[in-house]
């Protein structure tokens, strides 16, 4: 994940991916507040996707592939089995929340058919970043 999240931190704000730790991380898959998922490819730790369960919704965050193994579609495989975990937990939403600046992940939700249903200002002491939430429908 902070291989994934270090081109941001030249960002404005830098992403706050990048104040966590190792440990911070494990404390909260520990205590249960969320869980994650990690894509191997050969042997090697290549894509992660946290996420937590939220009512009826399977919220999935801090989506990542380490850079020169992007463009191998492990992120589309990553939604797709977050959408299958919600599914089978019998939950209606998959969310996420996105910078809108970054225009390739704003446009792979949206070709997975998720939809911008809010957005907000996150102001923190380095700056202020407009993010959008995005759903879609798990099943009608």
């Amino acid at each position: 994940m902070m291989m994934a999240f270090e081109e941001y931190r030249t960002a404005t704000p830098p992403s706050s991916a990048l104040e966590e730790t190792e440990e911070s991380v494990l404390e909260a898959l520990r205590e249960g507040s969320e869980s994650a998922a990690i894509l191997y490819e050969d042997d090697t730790a290549t894509a992660m996707v946290r996420f937590k369960y939220e009512g009826e919704t399977i919220y999935f965050f801090r989506l990542s592939v380490v850079p020169h193994r992007r463009r191998r579609g492990y992120a589309k495989q990553l939604i797709k089995w977050i959408e299958k975990q919600g599914v089978s937990k019998g939950l209606t939403i998959s969310r996420c929340k996105v910078r809108q600046s970054v225009q390739n992940n704003l446009m792979l939700y949206q070709d997975m058919g998720y939809e911008i249903v809010d957005q907000e200002l996150v102001v923190r002491p380095a700056g202020t970043v407009k993010a959008l939430t995005m759903e879609k429908k798990l099943w009608e």
